[in-house]
């Protein structure tokens, strides 16, 4: 289990999604353009399935950087959506510490959240979606460090990275130097880290000088040099007491 985990109700969720607005809202207001990189096509969207918090921000044209999605249809859904002009540059493949081919298993929709680079994981869920594998789609792709695309795309600074990489959150947050990239809000999926993954990004965040907070599936770390440490702390202490 996540070392992030805590157990909260709807109550706490809807805390935890008022602060991530108004850090999000202001980061945009302080730097007029946000540059980011955003890893797997669906992140933003919520566990209901209702909604996404991250469509609305790219659509203002306020945000230029990069998405990268192992899942070709993904990408193009996305690029329908923001067009050709709205400077965002999208890349087919996974960020990873490991520079290899590795194989997606894409799940059809309307279960594709349940996609991953794990087999075992996307069968497991045949309980409630007994035709699984006939939505199976084994996709080929390259998995490569974060830093290496943004590189490519000249992305040299990250301002905002956001993460939802199919359950390989810990993976994609591994593959970018923080240090070097210098993001000011990292938005990520910690509720299917291990116990010792978890603790592995904790680690790095405190290491880099980030403070965060969760609610049960997201996690908000934000940079102590950006933002204004009392209202981080507010915030904490709010969705704590909340939970």
């Amino acid at each position: 289990m996540s070392v992030f985990f805590t157990n909260q109700d709807e109550r706490a969720q809807a805390v935890f999604e008022h602060f991530r607005a108004f850090f999000v809202k202001a980061l945009t207001d302080r730097l007029g353009t946000v540059r980011f990189a955003q890893v797997g096509a669906r992140a933003g969207e919520a566990e209901s399935g209702e909604g996404n918090w991250v469509t609305p921000i790219l659509r203002t044209g306020k945000w230029r950087g990069v998405v990268v999605d192992p899942n070709p249809r993904a990408l193009q859904r996305l690029r329908t959506d923001y067009g050709d002009g709205s400077g965002i540059f999208f890349h087919f493949g996974a960020a990873d510490e490991r520079f290899a081919k590795d194989t997606f298993y894409s799940v059809r929709e309307p279960h594709a959240a349940l996609s991953s680079f794990d087999l075992n994981a996307v069968l497991g869920h045949r309980s409630w979606v007994a035709n699984i594998e006939e939505l199976l789609e084994p996709i080929t792709v390259q998995v490569e460090r974060l830093d290496a695309i943004c590189s490519r795309a000249g992305l040299h600074v990250i301002d905002a990275l956001l993460i939802d990489a199919y359950g390989n959150d810990e993976q994609a947050l591994r593959s970018v130097n923080l240090r070097d990239k210098r993001p000011r809000l990292i938005a990520f999926k910690h509720g299917r880290m291990s116990k010792s993954g978890s603790t592995r990004i904790r680690d790095i965040l405190d290491r880099e000088e980030y403070d965060w907070f969760c609610d049960a599936y997201n996690c908000l770390a934000l940079h102590r040099g950006f933002f204004d440490p009392a209202l981080v702390s507010l915030a904490q202490k709010v969705v704590v007491a909340a939970s």
